[in-house]
């Protein structure tokens, strides 16, 4: 659940994630659910005040920069140190979930992460059962075409990221620009690309990873195209 504020006196337009429970009072078949309180999670982990990017795609109506499930919520949010004017830099925060009543408070090691990626944008965030997660970043920090590359973080308490396909030259060794990430229930990696005009699913292999993800391991299967083309998929149903 998101909300928004206009300050006054001048003051940056501050974007706000809340959180809480649904509970039921019984299990009786007419029995209504009910909310208890909600928590500003900005200021459950301390994080201050953020600009909190949240464009929802118009062709899947969701949200590519927030996600969340049992156990964490991911969002991205633009850069306090930067003009967003101009730069286009953003971060990944990660938040542990252990419970959505507000309480424990956080501390020393239970505590939001920031993830800076690569530099430029980011989009996309998810996170699989086995605490794994991804997201989209891109290298250059400006409103310059750049694309997207697809990040690693080995779990909620990782400091550090991993690009998956890195190159020496900086320019990746997979050519194409991914638009979306997530995982399937086998635990395979789904990457939606824009390829030749049409919107393409790739697969890539669950590949065994250590603590910390390593390049190697990481960038050692290329995506295999599945035969699945959305655009030709969705063109072929209307005229059935």
């Amino acid at each position: 659940m998101g909300s928004s504020d206009d300050d006054h006196g001048g003051e940056e337009q501050r974007n706000a994630i809340w959180f809480g429970n649904l509970v039921r009072a019984s299990r009786e078949p007419r029995a209504r659910y009910c909310t208890l309180r909600f928590t500003n999670l900005m200021d459950y982990f301390n994080l201050g005040a953020l600009s909190v990017e949240n464009v929802p795609n118009s062709d899947l109506e969701e949200c590519r920069e927030f996600f969340l499930c049992s156990w964490v919520i991911l969002f991205v949010g633009r850069d306090r140190e930067v003009d967003p004017s101009t730069h286009t830099a953003c971060s990944c925060y990660i938040c542990p979930m252990m419970t959505w009543d507000g309480y424990p408070i956080p501390d020393d090691y239970y505590k939001a992460t920031r993830q800076w990626g690569l530099g430029g944008k980011i989009s996309s965030p998810y996170a699989d059962p086995d605490g794994r997660i991804m997201f989209l970043s891109q290298k250059q920090d400006g409103y310059a075409a750049d694309k997207n590359r697809i990040v690693a973080v080995a779990g909620v308490s990782s400091e550090g990221c991993t690009e998956l396909f890195a190159s020496e030259d900086g320019a990746c060794s997979w050519d194409l620009s991914p638009s979306a990430v997530w995982y399937a229930s086998d635990r395979t990696l789904l990457i939606q690309v824009e390829e030749k005009g049409e919107r393409v699913l790739y697969q890539l292999p669950h590949v065994p990873w250590p603590d910390t993800p390593a390049q190697s391991t990481c960038g050692a299967s290329i995506p295999q195209a599945l035969f699945l083309i959305l655009q030709r998929y969705q063109a072929r149903k209307r005229r059935t």
